[in-house]
């Protein structure tokens, strides 16, 4: 390829530009559309080992190691720890009890958490529970706060059934379904709310309210 200008090589002379001028011309433009191609890769090759060496991959590796080490380095990030604190104590109740439940897939597989804590803010009581599978969300929190219940019963403290119990949780169809705010009408909650309530009736007095989902997670650490 002639490193002459195109325009200077056929000026003057339009006859040659006719046929072998216009296939010189083609041929011209192909090999400088190569040229800038193969440019072009050779600064995005340089980049690209730049940025392998400096992960530590060896050359060879580059496109499909240094994809997956972005990726893994993406997706895996450790997450912090949530930093849990036992539940304040309701002003005025015995024992204060916190709750929460949920599902792996709504329905799936179901869980919950509970704490109670006493008037000093002692932990009376926590665990972790699972329910198997094919449990709603609202059917793993009225399981959760129905084990909660009865583990506090089971412990004997006369004073804990005179005494005030305040219930606290973050599922308002729970907390209102108790109180009697709202109506449980479905066919698999209704028994379970009816059992919840017949548990609360065992108790001296109840301070039942609603709080935010921080407060669970600040408890129960989910």
């Amino acid at each position: 390829m002639s490193d002459e200008p195109l325009a200077p090589r056929f000026a003057g002379n339009p006859d040659r530009l006719d046929r072998e001028g216009l296939l010189a011309l083609v041929r011209d433009l192909q090999r400088t559309v190569v040229l800038q191609q193969q440019t072009i890769e050779r600064h995005r090759a340089s980049a690209s080992n730049g940025a392998v060496r400096s992960l530590g991959l060896d050359i060879a590796e580059a496109p499909s190691s240094l994809d997956k080490t972005i990726r893994s380095n993406s997706v895996q990030q450790p997450r912090a720890p949530i930093q849990r604190a036992p539940m304040p104590p309701v002003p005025g109740a015995d024992y204060s009890l916190v709750f929460d439940g949920g599902s792996l897939g709504n329905p799936g597989r179901g869980y919950g958490s509970y704490q109670i804590v006493d008037a000093g803010g002692a932990v009376v009581a926590e665990e972790r529970l699972e329910f198997g599978d094919r449990i709603t969300n609202n059917g793993a929190e009225f399981r959760t706060l129905i084990a909660a219940l009865e583990h506090l019963l089971r412990l004997g403290d006369d004073d804990a059934r005179r005494g005030t119990l305040a219930v606290r949780g973050d599922s308002q169809l729970v907390i209102h379904g108790i109180t009697g705010q709202w109506k449980i009408k479905h066919a698999d909650l209704k028994p379970l709310r009816d059992r919840a309530v017949a548990l609360l009736s065992e108790f001296g007095a109840r301070d039942i309210a609603w709080h935010g989902r921080d407060e669970s997670v600040r408890a129960l650490g989910h």
